[in-house]
């Protein structure tokens, strides 16, 4: 049984309790799950790694399509014909890095979508980058110079809600 579900597990046999009784639980089981987490992190380094805090991989595929929910991703693609596609991270850190792929399109197009997390993308320098984003109580920003008529184009379109999502090269 991993932690993620014992703790679940726990905290939704408080809830029933809770329920059932007149006696507060969550006064004393929200502390106790907090420091069992933080003791777990302390003196267990090994499961915080097991636990796939970052996971760094090459993809080897012309479109991602990559979403990361209460973990972190560091992803460097590489491909010679890259389409685009979608990431989402979800309480999450995301990098995706783009820096080494080229494109025999000459439009791509990006989704991002960063909720409570962080989404960084690196792409190639000279490409064109045009990105339509939002950020809801957080940010969306293209921080992407340079390219020419004749460089290949990159629309990047999505929010950032309670987190950020940013472009750089």
């Amino acid at each position: 049984m991993t932690t993620r579900r014992l703790i679940f597990g726990i905290l939704f046999v408080f809830i029933g309790l809770s329920a059932l009784t007149n006696f507060d639980w969550f006064h004393y089981a929200i502390p106790f799950i907090f420091i069992f987490i933080g003791l777990r992190i302390l003196l267990f380094r090994k499961w915080c790694s097991r636990a796939g805090a970052v996971r760094s991989s090459e993809l080897h595929q012309d479109e991602i399509n990559e979403i990361a929910i209460f973990s972190g991703s560091d992803k460097r693609v590489i491909t010679s014909s890259f389409t685009g596609g979608k990431a989402v991270a979800v309480f999450s850190g995301m990098q995706i890095d783009l820096s080494e792929v080229k494109s025999k399109a000459k439009t791509m197009e990006l989704e991002l979508v960063a909720v409570f997390g962080g989404l960084k993308v690196i792409i190639p320098k000279g490409w064109r980058v045009s990105s339509e984003g939002a950020g809801v109580m957080g940010g969306f920003s293209n921080l992407t110079s340079g390219g020419t008529d004749a460089s290949p184009r990159l629309h990047v379109k999505g929010v950032g809600v309670f987190g950020g999502v940013e472009i750089i090269n």
